[in-house]
């Protein structure tokens, strides 16, 4: 659901202090797993899990080791995708690796409930566009052959 279409349902966006408090902890990588699962049982972010119409999704890392999340974030874009590693403001060498999107595996649209509900703009979610997937071994883990940029931080 766009944001738009939410607004024009509603003049002032609601939502719980749990709600409030997982989104918050989340961007700041604090209990990701717990966080993840409350906010995705909310009612809040209901609206929010219709898949985009994209047809790869994008993610940094530092490594090909694959993660142990229960949910993996990915950019819409390579532009976001760097946008997420330089916010970490972790120096060193990062991939941008390329995956096919699989709307099965499509948990959440989080920049645009982020947006919608006014929470942690300023993190630069906007360029980043991030969404969640299904912690599947094929997005949890990066290939070689994946890779289509390279840079440092």
């Amino acid at each position: 659901m766009r944001i738009q279409e939410l607004t024009e349902a509603t003049e002032k966006p609601q939502y719980s202090n749990e709600f409030w408090e997982a989104v918050d902890s989340c961007q700041s990588m604090w209990q990701p797993a717990k966080n993840a699962r409350i906010i995705l049982a909310s009612p809040e972010a209901k609206p929010f899990m219709k898949a985009p119409s994209v047809k790869h999704i994008f993610r940094a890392v530092r490594s090909l080791d694959p993660s142990k999340s229960p949910v993996i974030a990915y950019a819409t874009s390579t532009v976001g995708a760097e946008q997420f590693a330089k916010s970490l403001e972790v120096p060193g060498k990062w991939v941008v690796v390329q995956k096919k999107f699989s709307p099965a595996d499509f948990l959440l649209d989080f920049t645009s409930m982020i947006e919608y509900y006014k929470i942690g703009l300023g993190y630069g979610y906007r360029k980043e566009h991030e969404i969640w997937m299904r912690n599947t071994p094929y997005y949890a883990t990066p290939d070689q052959d994946e890779v289509v940029d390279m840079f440092r931080t």
